[in-house]
């Protein structure tokens, strides 16, 4: 099933970027990562729609890269909305109470990040976290990158990536290592 986007032309374009119908999946998508960054259904839609005028108005954008920019619009919407919360809790962040070992930025599983819904990303952690999660662990946003949408240090984001993933997934951990003693148990009796 397909939307069209109601976006007008900005003047200065010659094509609209959001001219070409976005599937509902797409959008589902869009949705997903407004919310989980700002933690409010309504917002999220609101920073998709801004974040749809944002992208038409831009110069033309290469259609395989539409989709990116489209993305890219959104968590900059989500973020700014939030920027001066993001800013305080980045500037509390304690990186040595974090991880201690970071795995691999290329380790991350967006499948699994992208299985989570929104609501246990917002009930599980702060913004700041939820920020880095989704730009770096799940959109692969360099950490420079990250780190110039949400204004705080570079150094700051896999930290709390790392720490966003063992909170997110610790239930599933504790499950594997209860089941491991449990079978390990079994086997001595």
């Amino acid at each position: 099933m397909e939307t069209n986007s109601t976006v007008t032309m900005h003047p200065t374009s010659s094509v609209s970027i959001c001219q070409t119908p976005l599937r509902q999946v797409e959008m589902k998508q869009l949705l997903w990562l407004a919310e989980a960054i700002v933690g409010d259904a309504l917002i999220a839609e609101s920073c998709v729609a801004a974040a749809m005028l944002r992208a038409d108005s831009s110069a033309y954008v290469a259609p395989n890269w539409r989709d990116l920019w489209i993305r890219r619009c959104v968590v900059r919407d989500a973020v700014e909305r939030n920027s001066a919360e993001i800013k305080r809790l980045a500037a509390n962040y304690i990186r040595d109470a974090i991880c201690k070992r970071l795995p691999n930025s290329g380790a991350w599983d967006t499948q699994a990040i992208g299985s989570l819904t929104a609501i246990k990303i917002n009930e599980s952690l702060n913004l700041f976290e939820r920020a880095a999660l989704i730009l770096h662990a799940y959109l692969g946003f360099s950490t420079h990158d990250c780190a110039l949408l949400v204004d705080c240090h570079w150094s700051l984001i896999e930290p709390a990536c790392s720490n966003a993933i063992s909170r997110l997934f610790r239930e599933r951990i504790d499950t594997r290592e209860n089941a491991a003693e449990l079978g390990t148990s079994s086997v001595v009796a």
